[in-house]
Order: structure tokens, then sequence, then C-alpha cells
């Protein structure tokens, strides 16, 4: 892109994209962790209240 202003906005969405993918697969890690599936979720994929119904 040679826009820097289009640029700019390209770049925060991907951001957004990749933080919205990283809490959806925390929240798969914890729900098959709560399965008793034995699983190693990436670090800081815990946050948050394992209990609520995600």
């Amino acid at each position: 892109m040679t826009d820097d202003a289009a640029s700019s906005l390209y770049d925060a969405a991907v951001e957004v994209w990749g933080e919205t993918v990283s809490r959806a697969w925390g929240r798969i890690c914890r729900s098959m962790m709560r399965q008793d599936v034995e699983i190693v979720c990436p670090a800081g994929s815990m946050k948050g209240n394992s209990n609520a119904g995600e």
C-alpha cells in the first residue's frame, strides 16, 4: 500500500483479527480442558473466567 492512512487502517484490522483468533483459541482450549482433554494451552490463554459460559 502506498497511502499511509490506508496502511495504518489495514495494520489495525490485521491486529484486531489476530487478537480475535487468539481469544477464540483460548476459549476452545479452556473448553477442551474442562472436558478432560489432555491439551497444553498456550501462555496467556488461561486469562478470564474459565467457568463462564463461553
